[in-house]
């Protein structure tokens, strides 16, 4: 248990609170300060005003992994969808108040997916900004696209496990467990062999309507013997 304004509460409820009432007192402040000036509020002057602000009763706040490594974010490269990251950083789940990349303090790895922790410069709560887009699966979860791009490309290029983390590894790309692109591998495989099927079935269509209908075949009537010690009429010897 924890107390806020002398009154008890659930533990880490304190903490979302005083998140509240520095994001109130902030907006109040920013009001006032336009007013003074006589200049618009950020509402009118930027599109993330204008999101939807979540209930606060359900915000829930992300503890940090303790593995997670301070700045341990800034090192290597990463594959990132520019236009996922910039909604992501448009504004702050709890306040919409912007946010900042600079202001990361981890990262959560699924692949090549990652899911970046920032934090909020004027509530403090952790929003998970992802890095790329995401789609549902036959089983009902949740897949990076970028790894299932990964898996249709190592089948294209004829590579393995080991050959696409080695490539990752050497241009300092965080590499995919062998289990995850096994699995993003099984989901592509039957909508690669529909894709096959169908592209066949296309072509010999193709090659019928050129030909015409009237197709030129030849054929050899000769029954073919088979040389054995015994018999020795047949026409290879």
């Amino acid at each position: 248990m924890a107390k806020f304004k002398g009154k008890f509460c659930k533990k880490g409820r304190d903490k979302i609170n005083e998140a509240l009432e520095r994001g109130r007192e902030s907006r109040w402040r920013q009001e006032t300060a336009s007013a003074a000036n006589v200049v618009p509020i950020i509402s009118y002057d930027h599109e993330y005003a204008a999101c939807d602000i979540p209930d606060p009763s359900q915000q829930i706040e992300i503890p940090l992994d303790e593995n997670l490594k301070e700045g341990e974010w800034r090192v290597g490269r990463r594959v990132v969808e520019l236009g996922i990251l910039a909604d992501g950083l448009k504004s702050c789940q709890l306040c919409s108040q912007p946010l900042h990349l600079n202001d990361c303090t981890g990262e959560k790895k699924f692949g090549l997916g990652h899911m970046l922790l920032i934090r909020c410069n004027y509530c403090q709560l952790v929003n998970e900004i992802p890095t790329g887009s995401r789609h549902k699966t036959i089983a009902g979860g949740i897949a990076w696209d970028v790894n299932t791009k990964l898996a249709a490309g190592m089948i294209d290029a004829g590579l393995g496990e080991m050959h696409v983390n080695s490539l990752l590894s050497a241009m300092n790309i965080p590499t995919i467990p062998p289990k995850s692109i096994k699995c993003r591998e099984r989901e592509i495989v039957p909508h690669l062999a529909d894709m096959a099927e169908e592209t066949c079935r296309k072509n010999l269509e193709e090659e019928v309507r050129l030909s015409d209908g009237n197709l030129t075949a030849s054929f050899d009537g000769a029954w073919q013997k088979r040389g054995t010690g015994r018999a020795y009429n047949s026409l290879t010897g």
